[in-house]
């Protein structure tokens, strides 16, 4: 026997929550399917557990690092930039300040307070939320979707995944959605991580170090050529830091980066 909802998403993190408060001003009837024991459970671990929400930087500089798909985010950042946000939250009694970096943060300085606020949202709105419901199959039929999930079976006329990529399977982040998705005639993207250190033989020793102005390159789709200037940290496995986390995406997929740790020196520099 079937459930039946006019909407189901499938994921309760802060995207699956954000579109059912946004489909909430037209749709009563709205159900969202989470695979984990809790909701926003990898949105309680951002920032350290403080939760850096947004940057205070315009929305041409936010998507100035999102490379090659900026264009695609364009629209969304536009119709919702930062400050909308931030006056959401700050609309329900919720303050913000900005660090030297420009990442901005609660008050607080406490993820599930922010978290907290849009699940009271959720429960103002009646969008019932169903924890431990990993959905394992997904039909498409004629104006109607079927959904089986862990302990239920579901029906609804709109359906939306939210689940998030394979980043970080603890959480639920697992990436079990994309053969379904597949299965329904959709084409997945190779997925590859980003943002993530990387693992370097031979150089545990040098754990602990940290290079702060060194330049990293790397060669990606065969020909292009992508490099950023920034601190370096040698790991026990490898290295990271800020300038290794922005390359990772591209580094991940040539297998091969060089590093240049003077670069305020050239070689006329070092031959005179």
């Amino acid at each position: 026997m079937f459930q039946t909802s006019q909407i189901i998403i499938v994921g309760a993190g802060p995207a699956g929550i954000a579109c059912a408060l946004q489909a909430a001003d037209k749709c009563k009837d709205i159900l969202i399917l989470e695979g984990g024991e809790t909701p926003l459970k990898k949105f309680l671990l951002t920032g350290g557990g403080k939760c850096n929400l947004t940057h205070d930087g315009n929305v041409n500089e936010l998507l100035s690092h999102y490379y090659e798909k900026k264009r695609f985010l364009s629209c969304a950042l536009h119709t919702f930039p930062p400050q909308k946000l931030l006056s959401f939250f700050k609309d329900r009694g919720l303050d913000f300040y900005t660090d030297t970096g420009g990442c901005i943060f609660p008050v607080t300085n406490q993820a599930g307070d922010i978290a907290h606020l849009l699940l009271q949202e959720c429960s103002k709105k009646n969008i019932i939320i169903k924890c431990r419901e990993k959905v394992t199959e997904i039909f498409s039929g004629e104006n109607i979707f079927s959904v089986t999930a862990s302990r239920s079976r579901y029906k609804a006329r709109k359906l939306v995944i939210a689940c998030g990529g394979k980043s970080f399977p603890q959480t639920g982040s697992d990436g079990s959605i994309f053969p379904l998705l597949e299965r329904l005639g959709h084409k997945i993207i190779g997925l590859a991580p980003a943002l993530c250190g990387l693992t370097v033989k031979k150089f545990s020793s040098l754990s602990g170090i940290t290079v702060k102005n060194a330049i990293i390159s790397t060669d990606y789709s065969g020909k292009k050529r992508f490099s950023v200037r920034g601190e370096l940290l040698f790991t026990h496995n490898g290295i990271s830091g800020p300038a290794v986390l922005n390359i990772s995406r591209y580094a991940v997929s040539s297998n091969k980066i060089t590093v240049n740790f003077i670069p305020e020196f050239n070689t006329e520099t070092c031959t005179r």
